[in-house]
């Protein structure tokens, strides 16, 4: 069985230079996390918002679609003729004037039946 040392001088004499470098920076791989998790996060609220107007537009059309047919719409009824004649109402008649007994003195105006303006209130 040959030595283990020849074995090493042999493989070391293939190659004399250090292998590849590593390709690993700390930064990198921070930023290629953050982009992963943002992308993620997009994602995630995109199909949620879209489950969100997906239910709403379901729920909609439930309520709003009808299973049987409208019945045909009806022609408007003709109008109501319009009165020929003015009537009066009973209220509407003048009251006759109060007898005025001519021995009695004359009374002041009667100023209550008049409309007054409302005054400022203190």
């Amino acid at each position: 069985m040959p030595d283990d040392d020849d074995i090493r001088a042999l493989l070391a004499g293939a190659h004399p230079e250090q292998g590849p470098p590593l390709r690993l920076d700390p930064a990198e791989i921070a930023g290629s996390g953050r982009r992963i998790r943002r992308r993620r996060r997009t994602l995630a609220m995109a199909g949620s918002s879209l489950a969100v107007v997906l239910v709403i537009t379901l729920v909609t059309l439930a309520f709003t679609v009808r299973t049987e047919p409208l019945p045909p719409a009806t022609p408007p009824a003709p109008p109501a003729p319009a009165p020929t004649s003015v009537e009066q109402s009973p209220s509407a008649t003048p009251e006759p004037p109060e007898a005025v007994d001519p021995s009695s003195p004359p009374l002041p105006p009667n100023d209550s039946k008049a409309p007054q303006a409302p005054g400022p209130t203190r």
